[in-house]
Formats: structure tokens, C-alpha cells, sequence
């Protein structure tokens, strides 16, 4: 009788390699997808958390400035035609531009500086350009990248000592954004009629991680020197 030197083995069959490549193929896809998702979010969180975090800065800077003056507040009315506005704390100013994203492009929406807090010394407090003959750069920038002043309020509240600050910083490219609550922007394609706008938003459409908009309102009391 003669003995079996090697054992029957079998291999898989055509059918089950295809079968196999194609759950793998599925759990791939999944995890593609889920990882995108969490980048995603990932990246939303990121921006808004930034938007925030320099709006509440932005918020505090003026909010010190009003209650730490050494001289008086005068709050410049904002001129709609040069997109200039200029608010003067003692021998600080803060001189700003709605609209304008912050960047080094110099493109039709884009500026250098948005919001630029400065030594005013003994000059008028004016609402000034960033440069030329009449301005200068100098001062610390209270905005970031890809961000800007969609709204900037300071009023004085009853002629009083007490003043109410508005603002609303938006972040994200000109084609993220559109004029009108986020609702109301779901379907929309077209770019804002004005970027100048109180109630500029973020696009529901793809890319609108890349995109933030905050808001916030807060009262102050300058302390009598």
C-alpha cells in the first residue's frame, strides 16, 4: 500500500477573490469617506473657533481702550463712500474698513489692513487712509488672515459714559459668502451685492468649512479719570 507524501490542499476560487476585493473595496470607500467627513468638521471647528477667539479679542481690545481712555472717546461716523471709519481713545486710534478681506493680495475686495490700532499722539483724530500722505501703516493689525469686518459699531449710549459695541467678523473667500441669514443662502450661487453688509454669511454649499461667521455685542462703561 503506498502512503500520501503531501496533503490535499485547496485555494480559493475566482468568485471568492471577488467577493473578498469587494467588501475590502467597501470598508476602503467607507473609511475614505468618514475620514474626509471628520476633516471636514475638523476644519470647521478650526475656523470658527479663530473667527471667534479674534472677535472676542477684537471685543476686548476696544472694550479696555473705552474703559482705560485718559482723554475723551470720539467716535467718527463711518464713511460709506471711502470705506473708512475712525473711533479715537485719548491718544489711541482705531482705524478700520468694512468689507475688505485681510490679505497681501491687493485684489478689488482685499486689503493690507482692516483694522489697525495705532497712536493717534496729537493729531485729529480723522477717518484716514491706511497710506499715503495722510496715513501710515504703523500700529498693531487686530484682524488675521482671510478675515473681515462685515459690521462695526460703537455708540454712545445716551450721551453718557456708557457705549455699546457691535461687530460681526466673517472669514472666507468672496465666493463662500453671500449677503442675506444662512438660510436664505442655501441656494444661492451668485456673489454678494455688497460685502459691506451687517448681515454677510456663509454659503450652504461644498467648501463652506472654509467659511465662519460671528457675531458679538457687548456694553462698556469708561471709567471717570
Amino acid at each position: 500500500m503506498v502512503k500520501k507524501l503531501f496533503k490535499e490542499t485547496h485555494g480559493f476560487t475566482l468568485l471568492e477573490l471577488m467577493i473578498a476585493s469587494t467588501i475590502f473595496a467597501t470598508i476602503l470607500v467607507l473609511l475614505t469617506y468618514a475620514m474626509l467627513a471628520i476633516n471636514k468638521d475638523y476644519t470647521k471647528a478650526t475656523n470658527n473657533n479663530r473667527t471667534q477667539l479674534t472677535a472676542r479679542s477684537l471685543v476686548d481690545t476696544i472694550s479696555q481702550a473705552i474703559q482705560f481712555s485718559n482723554g475723551q472717546v470720539i467716535i467718527n461716523s463711518y464713511d460709506a463712500v471711502s470705506k473708512l471709519g475712525s473711533v479715537c481713545f485719548g491718544d489711541k486710534r482705531l482705524r478700520y474698513t468694512k468689507g475688505f478681506m485681510l490679505s497681501e493680495d491687493s485684489g478689488a475686495n482685499n486689503s493690507k489692513y482692516v483694522a489697525l490700532l495705532d497712536d493717534r499722539g496729537s493729531g485729529s483724530c480723522l477717518n484716514q487712509p491706511f497710506s499715503g500722505p495722510s496715513g501710515d501703516n504703523t500700529g498693531q493689525e487686530l484682524l488675521t488672515s482671510k478675515m473681515r469686518l462685515a459690521n462695526l459699531s460703537i455708540v454712545n449710549v445716551s450721551g453718557g459714559d456708557l457705549y455699546q459695541i457691535t461687530l460681526r467678523i466673517v472669514y472666507g473667500d468672496d465666493d463662500l459668502l453671500c449677503d442675506g441669514t444662512p438660510a436664505n443662502c442655501a441656494n444661492i450661487r451668485t456673489p454678494p451685492s455688497s460685502y459691506d453688509n451687517p448681515n454677510l454669511s456663509c454659503k450652504n454649499i461644498a467648501g463652506k468649512e472654509y467659511c465662519a461667521a460671528v457675531e458679538l455685542s457687548t456694553t462698556v462703561q469708561k471709567r471717570v479719570q
